[in-house]
């Protein structure tokens, strides 16, 4: 009884022992995965910032792009309308001075077809025959 005492005190002394060290490799495991787990995380987040500032970075470069284009787009217009406006100015001129210079004739013409008229009709009472129209005359 003593000796099976001693043998069931060593059984469970070599359990112990046995307990104690795969609790200790269990532990040893665990911090492993633990501090591999906290290394990961830590590398997955810096991965995660670093492409979240180059998205941002990105987002940035193109808007400026856009907003370049925007404005040279707005700057185009702006010299088209003003290209346009002064073409508009030029037409409204060329067309004023030729009417003008169509104008300047005008009286002298309107003159002589009121006296060829006024010829007419008196040598039409008269009963004359009437003159042949002359484009001499005009061209002089």
């Amino acid at each position: 009884t003593v000796s099976q005492l001693h043998t069931a005190l060593a059984n469970a002394n070599s359990r112990i022992a046995s307990l104690e060290r795969s609790y200790q490799e269990q532990f040893r495991l665990q911090q492993m995965y633990e501090e591999t787990l906290q290394d990961t995380t830590a590398r997955i987040r810096q991965y995660c910032f670093e492409q979240q500032n180059h998205i941002i970075a990105l987002h940035q470069h193109y808007t400026q792009l856009l907003s370049q284009s925007r404005s040279e787009t707005v700057e185009a217009q702006l010299t088209h309308q003003a290209w346009q406006a002064g073409l508009q100015r030029l037409s409204e001129g060329v067309r004023a001075a030729m009417k003008a210079r169509d104008d300047e004739g005008m009286p002298y013409k309107k003159r002589i077809a009121a006296l060829k008229e006024e010829n007419r009709v008196l040598r039409q009472k008269v009963g004359w025959e009437p003159l042949m129209d002359s484009d001499e005359e005009e061209s002089v």
